[in-house]
Order: C-alpha cells, then structure tokens, then sequence
C-alpha cells in the first residue's frame, strides 16, 4: 500500500500489523511459551528487505514527510527483528527463546 491509511483507532495499518500486532501477542503469549518450557521459540519473519532500512524509532507510523509503503514496511520488519532481539535477551533465563 503506497498511500498512506490508518486503523480505526488511527494508527498506520503497516505499523499496527508489523509492529504492534506481533508485539502485542507475543506478550499475551508469555506466560503460555514459559508453561512450555525449554525450547519454545518467538519466531517472526522477515526478508532481506529489512535491511535497506535503518532501525527507525523516532517516526515509527511516518507521519513525517512523503508515505512510501515499501519503505514502511521494510522499517516495519527491520523493528520485528529488534523486537525478537530483545524479547530473546528478556525470556532466555525464563526457558524461551
């Protein structure tokens, strides 16, 4: 989607969907991957696409100048993948990973 569209509760709906969608259910999903136990795994896809990107936190739905839905996107899963970092470093002690 190259024009830029929000959510009904106004947000960017690649960022909803990329970022706050996986981050969302991942944490609801906590305390089920820490019942599971060892080896339980937060996986989230990505592409190559995602490093033609820098990692964007200042302007995450691109409210800020011209919308280009690729470049959304890409900045979108590029976040994912810090998110997965960072949710790998928080739950390892805890047998998720």
């Amino acid at each position: 989607m190259h024009e830029r569209a929000t959510t009904a509760d106004g947000l960017e709906v690649s960022f909803a969907t990329n970022t706050l969608g996986p981050f969302a259910l991942t944490r609801l999903l906590e305390p089920a991957l820490e019942r599971a136990g060892p080896g339980s795994k937060i996986i989230f896809v990505a592409s190559g696409g995602a490093y033609t990107e820098r990692l964007e936190v200042d302007d995450l739905e691109m409210a800020r100048g011209r919308f280009d839905g690729t470049v959304q996107y890409a900045r979108d899963k590029r976040r994912q993948m810090a998110l997965a970092e960072q949710f790998a470093a928080r739950l390892e002690g805890r047998g998720v990973g």
